[in-house]
């Protein structure tokens, strides 16, 4: 037999290669990596493998879950399936919500394997999914992964997966405010504002609400004591450019999107303290008020939650566009 005629005889036999690898290793705790350096596999992937023979030749309970999966067993031994179409099969009936029909629908799929080639086959399992899924709730709690060593780079992974209505209520404050750190930092990526952002509300005190004295933490304040006030003259920042900015102008650029003036008296104690703000920024009533208005984005065509977006003059500022209820969206 030829090297490809080999190949196409191995792979018609999935089922077949699943439960010889189940077989010589029943337990995965002992005796992975052995295996996967002995048949040249990498050893996630043979877990994966493994994972997947275990739903197939598992025991279960349900009399019913039994006849089902021994059919499609059967069917795919039966139709020569490859070890991938199996595993694509195993991969969409996880994906069903409903845990009690995941194996009539792998029946199902399988059997759809003798009528279609690989990408219509999973074409028809994504759309039966779809059909499913819109029926039925999906868990209600949210999954996190963590990668236990770093990869070639040093780096690690963190995977969140829940409902899309947990995932958005998690991700919205984080939207926000990396919105605030690229317009401070044009070079970041989004990916690298919304990790800033994320890193920001871990570090001070949790993705809860935010109040005042926690925001004290990562915000700037200025500070002005009576002299500097009696020896205060009007003055010009220079900027690269070649441009001035007035004091004024200059502090709204240090301070960034918002932040605090604490002033003193002659005695150095705290008289006054006031809120500076950008005015080219939404201030967060306005940003309720826009929210409650629009639930959706107000741009003609945007289908985004407002509470995930940002908010931005209809008129640009540049062109005269004020920061108002009536000139935002």
């Amino acid at each position: 037999m030829t090297t490809l005629g080999l190949l196409g005889a191995l792979a018609s036999r999935g089922i077949d290669l699943l439960a010889d690898l189940r077989a010589a290793l029943p337990e995965k705790s002992t005796g992975l990596r052995e295996l996967a350096a002995d048949i040249g596999f990498d050893p996630f992937r043979l877990k994966r493998l493994l994972r997947c023979a275990d739903r197939l030749f598992a025991p279960l309970d349900d009399a019913a879950d039994v006849l089902n999966r021994d059919a499609a067993v059967a069917a795919a031994r039966e139709l020569g399936l490859s070890l991938d179409t199996v595993m694509q099969i195993d991969k969409r009936c996880g994906q069903i919500n409903n845990v009690d029909i995941r194996e009539e629908n792998r029946l199902d799929f399988t059997r759809a394997a003798g009528r279609y080639d690989f990408d219509a086959l999973d074409a028809y399992m994504r759309g039966r999914v779809k059909e499913l899924n819109d029926y039925t709730e999906p868990p209600q709690h949210l999954r996190a992964h963590v990668s236990r060593k770093p990869d070639i780079r040093g780096m690690k992974h963190l995977q969140v997966t829940g409902p899309a209505n947990m995932i958005d209520d998690l991700v919205a404050p984080l939207v926000v405010r990396a919105a605030e750190i690229a317009k401070a930092h044009e070079g970041y990526s989004h990916d690298r504002c919304v990790g800033q952002a994320l890193h920001e509300r871990l570090a001070h005190g949790g993705a809860g609400p935010v109040d005042a004295v926690d925001k004290l933490r990562y915000q700037p304040a200025l500070i002005i004591t009576a002299q500097d006030i009696a020896e205060y003259r009007p003055r010009y920042a220079a900027t690269s450019n070649g441009s001035v900015l007035t004091p004024g102008q200059f502090i709204e650029a240090l301070l960034a999107d918002t932040g605090w003036a604490l002033v003193y008296d002659e005695n150095n104690q705290p008289t006054d303290l006031l809120p500076i703000h950008n005015p080219r920024l939404a201030t967060e009533d306005q940003r309720i008020a826009m929210i409650l208005d629009n639930p959706i984005c107000a741009w003609p065509g945007c289908t985004r939650p407002s509470h995930a977006g940002q908010a931005h003059h209809i008129v640009a500022r540049k062109n005269g566009g004020a920061t108002t209820m009536e000139t935002w969206s």
